[in-house]
């Protein structure tokens, strides 16, 4: 980051997988990664990867033009920062997250910043 607040081309979650949680409970997990290229092919675009201890994991995507602010909901914005959940690694890594159990949304709800 060179010491700026944010990055407007890098976008990084906590995460867990529901795939990852009954597979690799405990210990350290890498997902597959996945990136994109130009339509010429010549250089890359994007990229995704995440990376788990336990069932906890952190998600980095970098996109060469960047975010819209919509999209820009980055963990070190956050005091208490959201687990996005998601079904398997494919969702990651194109997908998008699902709705959390009751349970993770109580939790949030508890722990929200007043």
């Amino acid at each position: 980051m060179n010491g700026a607040s944010d990055m407007s081309d890098g976008h990084m979650v906590f995460v867990t997988t529901d795939s990852v949680h009954r597979v690799y409970r405990q210990g350290l997990y890498i997902s597959p990664d996945g990136c994109w290229a130009d339509h010429e092919q010549t250089r890359f675009v994007g990229y995704v990867g995440a990376a788990y201890v336990g069932s906890l994991g952190v998600r980095y995507e970098w996109r060469e033009g960047g975010f819209p602010d919509a999209l820009r909901s980055q963990l070190f914005h956050f005091p208490h920062p959201v687990i996005n959940c998601y079904t398997d690694e494919y969702s990651v890594a194109f997908g998008g997250p699902r709705q959390p159990g009751w349970f993770a949304r109580l939790s949030q709800w508890v722990n929200k910043p007043r």
